[in-house]
């Protein structure tokens, strides 16, 4: 059994690249996918920072990424050379110890989010659902997911919890030194707009206002940070007077387009800074072009990112310690199952070849029951005899040198049945 991955995340891609490969249905294109590149079970993870594929097929192969990266191309309408240029693939071992940092949080933008967690558990829930994933899978989750919570809980990175929403609420304080008395224009009801919210009304702000196409979804953030709900259509009329906006919705399209702002811009003379949380991104990017307009994504969150990783760096070296060990202990068990499923097999194909050949030679005893006994009692005995060895060698293997004695095992099979 394989296992692949092939994921593009914020080191290896720009915001423009990754919100044009942002999966706003994973259902479709698990269904696509699936059948398009020929996998057993797949499922994908898309967060506003990575967007990763992970497939499960009988044995490892080059034709499953090139095919896999060719649905994505076809699929996203990103040109393959971008695609191949920006993305990064992990197999087998690798795999599962990609799975298991991000899992902890380790691979995110915040080092050590917890975010990311039960963003990994919806993708595995979504998956199920939609029978895209299995049997091949769950021992290989379970196992990352088991790692990452070792890593959560022997080691200090989840100690100082962060996240995208406090970085970004951090970077707020930056630009104004007190926000205390500002007023605040949250764009969106995700939960990124709630821990927003949270730790804006934690900082005493003037002012907290939610928009949002639903009602509903507003106003359950808005009760809990004493704020106004406001529709999506009243977005023009709220820009104006406003200090900072934060927008993070799952619009496909840019909801805050220059014209706006231009207008917005001609009725007030303080600067307006924007911060866009969004992947694809909720305002254009010309935006930061204009006078008095201040935008910064995703991206630009990274410096105020830095001072927070240089405290939990030291943390890595246990945490890749927990993953080794982790990661040894799967492949042991798996190639132990591996090794035992071979050995029956090979019993069971020794033991058939011995039944023909017995049947061949009774007929010439000439019924004599005792001859059939002794043909039968050697047959036996040589048989168990010269799969002794075999068998014992595979049982007793090293872990290093198991993959390829399986290998091996399963061809030398395989060659003795034809």
């Amino acid at each position: 059994m394989s296992f692949f991955i092939l994921g593009i995340n914020h080191k290896t891609a720009s915001v423009e690249v990754r919100e044009r490969l942002a999966f706003p249905d994973t259902a479709d294109a698990l269904a696509v996918a699936r059948k398009t590149c020929g996998v057993d079970e797949i499922f994908i993870l898309a967060t506003c920072n990575r967007t990763e594929i992970y497939c499960a097929y009988p044995r490892h192969s080059l034709i499953v990424e090139e095919s896999l990266m060719r649905w994505l191309a076809e699929y996203s309408g990103v040109p393959l050379k971008t695609i191949a240029t920006n993305a990064y693939r992990y197999y087998d071992i690798l795999a599962l110890s990609h799975f298991a940092e991000v899992a902890a949080g380790m691979d995110s933008m915040v080092f050590g989010e917890p975010q990311v967690m039960g963003q990994v558990k919806a993708a595995i829930v979504q998956a199920s659902k939609n029978n895209a994933i299995g049997m091949l899978f769950n021992p290989f989750w379970q196992k990352g997911l088991e790692i990452a919570k070792q890593i959560r809980t022997h080691t200090a990175i989840g100690q100082y919890p962060a996240s995208i929403a406090s970085v970004a609420v951090k970077l707020a304080q930056y630009i104004f030194t007190d926000i205390a008395h500002k007023k605040i224009l949250l764009v969106g009801a995700g939960e990124m707009i709630k821990l927003c919210a949270q730790y804006f009304y934690a900082h005493q702000t003037e002012q907290i206002t939610i928009i949002n196409r639903t009602a509903v979804h507003g106003q359950s953030i808005a009760d809990r940070v004493n704020g106004r709900v406001r529709p999506l259509s009243a977005l023009p009329d709220e820009l104006p007077s406003v200090d900072i906006v934060m927008t993070a919705t799952d619009s496909q399209l840019p909801i805050i387009g220059v014209g706006m702002i231009k207008k917005v811009l001609r009725h007030r003379p303080q600067p307006l800074f924007i911060i866009d949380l969004a992947i694809p991104r909720d305002v254009e990017g010309q935006v930061n072009e204009l006078d008095n307009a201040y935008l910064y994504n995703i991206d630009d969150l990274a410096t105020v990112i830095a001072q927070n990783e240089e405290k939990r760096n030291k943390e890595i070296h246990q945490a890749k310690v927990i993953i080794e060990r982790g990661v040894k202990d799967f492949y042991f068990h798996s190639e132990d199952m591996d090794v035992k499923a071979l050995i029956a097999n090979y019993r069971q194909q020794s033991i058939a070849i011995r039944d023909r050949e017995i049947a061949k030679y009774i007929s010439k005893l000439g019924g004599d029951a005792n001859a059939e006994k002794v043909l039968r009692d050697m047959a036996q005995s040589l048989t168990n005899k010269l799969i002794h060895a075999p068998t014992r060698q595979l049982r007793k293997s090293a872990p290093e040198d198991r993959p390829n004695l399986i290998k091996f095992a399963r061809q030398w099979i395989t060659d003795d049945r034809q």
